[in-house]
Parts: structure tokens; sequence; C-alpha cells
């Protein structure tokens, strides 16, 4: 009977260890088809919204003069979006 009990503890070892192993495979499965899919989107054109702003093309290579007018308006944009979060928190702490 004790050659029984240890036949039947290895094999519920071993199916609870497949069991295991069986759900962290199918997680890490889960897990690498998220990554995928989320790799497929694309990533957002930070600038589009600058460069329609100036009428100009959204894709392709900008010249010099032309990126710099880009760069300026961006720091405009953050300047000015920087200055109303401030705003509103000195409200908040008056």
């Amino acid at each position: 009977m004790h050659g029984g009990e240890l036949n039947n503890e290895v094999f519920t070892k071993i199916l609870e260890r497949s069991v295991y192993m069986k759900a962290r495979d199918k997680m890490k499965l889960g897990k690498k088809k998220d990554e995928a899919e989320a790799g497929k989107k694309e990533a957002p054109d930070f600038l589009y919204p600058i460069l329609k702003k100036l009428s100009l093309q959204t894709s392709g290579v900008l010249d010099e003069g032309v990126a710099i007018k880009v760069k300026m308006e961006a720091l405009k944009s953050l300047k000015e979006r920087l200055l109303t979060r401030a705003e509103i928190i000195q409200r908040r702490l008056e």
C-alpha cells in the first residue's frame, strides 16, 4: 500500500504541475498577443495638429525653416497649456 500511495502522490504532483504550467503558458500567450496587438497600432503623430494648424504637409521631411516654425509653435502651445494649468492650481489654492 505504501507504494500505491507514493505513486498517487507523484501522479498528483505531476498533474498539478502540468495544470499549473498549462495555465501559466496560456497566460504568457495571452500577454504576447496583447503586446503584438499593441505594437500593431500606429504611434500617434504629436505634430499633426501643429502641422495642420500651420497648413503644412503632414508627411515627409521638413526643411530647416519649416521645422523651426513647427518647433516654435509646439513650444508656444506647451507654454499656453502650462500657464492654464498654473492658473487652475492657483485658483484652487486661494
